[in-house]
């Protein structure tokens, strides 16, 4: 975990999650790259981050994978879910 100014001139702040995962973001600020640097150790520490590849999910795709993962719906409930999705 680090804030390292880059040759561009602008400063990269690095973090690893629970996985061993690199995120990093640049920033025009050495103190705005600080403060994101801290609020994503936080986030991490706290079980709180989310992975921002995760995070674009559209709803159409997650819908469809909810929907699919409910084995236990009768037709007619799963035909009213399906509608409401669709609308």
């Amino acid at each position: 975990m680090s804030v390292e100014k880059r040759p561009n001139r602008k400063w990269r702040a690095r973090v690893y999650d629970a996985s061993g995962k690199q995120i990093a973001r640049h920033f025009d600020r050495k103190s705005d790259a600080e403060r994101w640097e801290a609020s994503a150790k936080a986030a991490i520490t706290r079980g709180d981050w989310i992975d921002p590849a995760r995070a674009r999910v559209t709803v159409g795709t997650w819908a469809s994978q909810w929907m699919a993962a409910q084995v236990q719906l009768k037709p007619s409930t799963r035909a009213r879910y399906e509608l409401a999705l669709r609308r």
